[in-house]
């Protein structure tokens, strides 16, 4: 299956600069978190797995859609799982770090709900991202200013667990303007 959305142009552009802020990333988060294990949904082609692993984490997961090229991933294929995210999905494990990011955006806002309890389902802390309202998003379904977060109208969105918020707050004054991130 493709996605037009998702062809080689757009990893060519986005590829390395999302792995260059992962890099940063993903220490800091490490960090704060202490995690031994990370599952990325909507890991696209893996990147911040990619920096996960280059830490040190040896247990690492992928989910994402059908579309993503295996020749493409930035990790071993037999660690990543197609998944249609618009539909609930069980791994029957969980893990020290469940992230996603810029991706819930994309997914219908009657997906929300489900798709937090399947985050926080397979860990107990979750780092969570959207993209915000005007960044450019193309195609997305919630990526007008209603997108699954703090301040949705999403019920799960209000739920203390589901994100790091104090704990990984510091992130973005962490990383922003420096000339290793995007």
């Amino acid at each position: 299956m493709s996605d037009p959305l998702y062809d080689d142009r757009f990893y060519d552009i986005q590829e390395e600069g999302s792995l260059r802020s992962a890099r940063v990333i993903a220490p800091l988060v490490l960090g704060w978190v202490g995690a031994d294990s990370v599952l990325d949904v909507g890991c696209g082609v893996g990147t911040f797995l990619r920096a996960f692993a280059e830490t040190g984490i040896a247990d690492i997961q992928g989910v994402d859609g059908d579309y993503v090229r295996r020749d493409r991933l930035r990790i071993d294929p037999s660690l990543f799982r197609a998944q249609d995210l618009s539909q609930p999905f069980e791994l029957a494990r969980r893990f020290g770090l469940v992230l996603s990011l810029e991706v819930a955006e994309h997914l219908p806002e009657e997906r929300a709900e489900g798709f937090v309890d399947d985050l926080c389902r397979h860990g107990d802390v979750v780092l969570f991202g959207a993209a915000i309202p005007g960044q450019g998003a193309r195609a997305t379904s919630t990526s007008s200013g209603r997108a699954i977060g703090p301040g949705s109208s999403s019920p799960a969105a209000m739920r203390p667990s589901t994100f790091c918020g104090q704990s990984c707050g510091p992130i973005r004054p962490s990383i922003s303007g420096t000339a290793r991130t995007r």
